[in-house]
This record gives C-alpha cells, sequence and structure tokens, in this order.
C-alpha cells in the first residue's frame, strides 16, 4: 500500500518546538486543505501546533506505481515568517496548483500523494551576499537563466 502522508524534520533532525505527533498533524493539515479544496464540505480540523510564525516549504511527491518511486509533484515556500496555519494553508495549495514546473493537482492524484512540510529555523545576519559557507548540511543549487 501507499503511504498517504510523510513528514520532514529539520536537516540536523531536529524539530523547532514540535512534536512528531505536531508534525505529522502539520502534514495531514496539508492533506485536509488540499481535499477541502477539491470537496467544500471536507472538514479541515484544527491542529494543535506551536502559535510561532517560521519560514516553511511544502513539498508534494506522488508515486509513480511503473517505476516504483516518489517523483516531485509540487514544492513552494517562503523564508519569510509566516503565520503556522495560515502559511500551510497557502502553501500547501500553491505547490500543488501553482508550481509552475507542474499541471496543477487533481482530486484523482490524492490517494498517490504523500506531503513533506520543511520548518526553518536557526537563521543567522550575513555582512552581505558572500557571507556564507557551504557545509554538510546544505545543498546549493545553481542555476544560469538567459535573459
Amino acid at each position: 500500500s501507499i503511504p498517504s502522508r510523510s513528514a520532514r524534520q529539520m536537516e540536523d533532525g531536529s524539530s523547532p518546538s514540535f512534536s512528531e505527533k505536531q508534525t505529522l498533524d502539520a502534514c495531514a493539515y496539508c492533506f485536509d486543505v488540499l481535499i477541502n479544496s477539491f470537496d467544500a464540505k471536507h472538514k479541515i480540523p484544527q491542529p494543535d501546533l506551536p502559535k510561532s510564525d517560521f519560514p516553511l516549504f511544502v513539498t508534494w511527491k506522488i508515486y509513480n506505481n511503473r517505476k516504483q518511486y516518489w517523483n516531485l509533484r509540487g514544492c513552494i515556500g517562503t523564508f519569510q515568517k509566516q503565520p503556522l496555519l495560515s502559511g500551510l494553508k497557502d502553501y500547501a495549495l500553491t505547490s500543488a496548483f501553482k508550481d509552475t514546473r507542474f499541471d496543477p493537482m487533481s482530486q484523482d492524484e490524492v490517494t498517490s500523494l504523500a506531503v513533506n512540510t520543511s520548518f526553518l529555523t536557526n537563521f543567522e545576519d550575513a555582512k552581505d551576499c558572500f557571507d556564507w559557507e557551504v557545509n554538510k548540511k546544505m545543498k546549493l543549487t545553481l542555476y544560469l537563466m538567459r535573459l
């Protein structure tokens, strides 16, 4: 059977003030928001999450039965702090319907989806745009675009 939910913790393995249940609840909340967008009668339970603001990302993956692996289906977030519930709602829907790399999600895909939520913490002030170091926990991807 295909898992319908997943959760991602911080790169260092911690969750900022989140229990494992809260992390899973954040993922379940994203699913409820998505399902509600297709069926307004679907109720969205309010999860017990921290009342803090966080930069966050919501990543959807879809299971490919033929190839037996997960494919990226949408991922959008922000480095700006968001109230957690409204941020999760906004970015669950934005990553599902407005990630320009993909067609908008359909209701038929819901049973094949998994979601990851990422909450970003421990930012440091930088002197300038060159004040950073690559480390084991950081992946850097650069894209060259022609204008």
